[in-house]
């Protein structure tokens, strides 16, 4: 009955934005990111791939000439990393989903600046099998970062844009054997910052810039 009620309240909200009779907006990005990789440890971890990610976000705003509005979006998430050594490469891959409260202030009616939290799930492969170390956790399944942006409308329902993010909890934790066989205190190492530009699509209930 839980669920059932739930589904009723998302419908009414639809409903709602179809109509017209509250304020919301919601649009489409697509988006060309690049990660950077920072670790201590000589771990050879390279990156020469752009990875690509589709968001649908939803903003509602008191009017149409609010400048402060809040947003919700929800997209792909992906990361890629290699190591070489002289006779084997190895890739990974994490993907999964990342959720953004995001915040935004128009200084001017074309422009606005962008502030706001990803939150990420993924899982973790190497090749074609799926991580599995039984020595410490291994790679995580998440991450918080903090995004700062901005964006440029062109239309009222098309605009270009630029975010940056540094995640704050490092991707790999581990426990190390020491001189004698024993396990050491975990260590936890990869941090990430990543850079993005994006186009927007806008639709449905259409603000003015």
């Amino acid at each position: 009955m839980g669920r059932i009620k739930n589904f009723r309240w998302i419908g009414v909200f639809v409903a709602l934005i179809l109509s017209g009779s509250i304020s919301a907006q919601l649009y489409f990005d697509l988006s060309g990111q690049y990660n950077f990789f920072k670790h201590e440890e000589p771990l050879n971890i390279k990156n020469d791939q752009v990875g690509f990610a589709l968001r649908i976000g939803i903003t509602a705003y008191n009017s149409p000439n609010n400048k402060f509005k809040l947003s919700a979006e929800l997209g792909s998430f992906s990361r890629t990393f290699y190591q070489e050594f002289p006779q084997e490469k190895f890739d990974y891959y994490f993907r999964g989903i990342s959720l953004m409260p995001v915040a935004t202030y128009k200084v001017r009616p074309w422009l606005g600046i962008d502030a706001g939290l990803s939150l990420a799930a993924y899982g973790s492969k190497i090749g074609k099998s799926i991580i599995d170390s039984e020595i410490g956790k291994g790679f995580r399944g998440y991450d918080i970062g903090l995004m700062i942006g901005s964006s440029h409308y062109f239309a009222e329902w098309f605009a270009i844009g630029a975010r940056y993010t540094p995640y704050f909890v490092k991707m790999l934790s581990y426990k190390r054997i020491g001189d004698y066989g024993e396990f050491e205190q975990s260590k936890n190492d990869i941090s990430t910052q990543n850079i993005e530009f994006y186009f927007r699509f806008e639709f449905l209930n259409s603000m003015q810039k």
